[in-house]
């Protein structure tokens, strides 16, 4: 099963089954939309990771597809771009996602973003 979370800009966001009709993730929203927004400013959206499994995993967010104007992983995650987060059962962390438009780029702009748990103990994913 994949989310998408979509980035005018707009951000999409998937999430990995834990088994055949289980998800251990719920992610929102599950779209990410900026709007309209003037060119050189910044403005940033979050999305929300819940581990709704009964165990630990380890969660990952990967930037599958980012345009230059979108910049995944603000400082201010809790669930950053460049390593995994272990999350508690019933635990949410936080992906931070920034978006300043600019004239090179005019027009309506998406990102893919991918999260996915992960088995603590093997590496596996769920």
């Amino acid at each position: 099963m994949r989310l998408t979370v979509l980035v005018v800009g707009l951000v999409v966001l998937a999430a990995q089954p834990a088994v055949a009709d289980a998800t251990v993730l719920n992610v929102s929203p599950h779209h990410l939309s900026f709007g309209k927004q003037a060119f050189d400013t910044f403005t940033t959206g979050t999305v929300t990771v819940t581990n709704t499994g009964s165990t630990a995993v380890l969660v990952a967010v990967e930037a599958l597809d980012v345009p230059d104007d979108i910049s995944p992983g603000q400082p201010e995650s809790t669930c950053p771009l460049t390593e995994a987060t272990l999350l508690q059962a019933g635990a949410t962390c936080a992906h931070v996602v920034g978006y300043s438009p600019s004239r090179t780029f005019v027009g309506r702009q998406s990102a893919t973003l991918r999260i996915t748990a992960r088995d603590p103990a093997l590496g596996a994913i769920l």
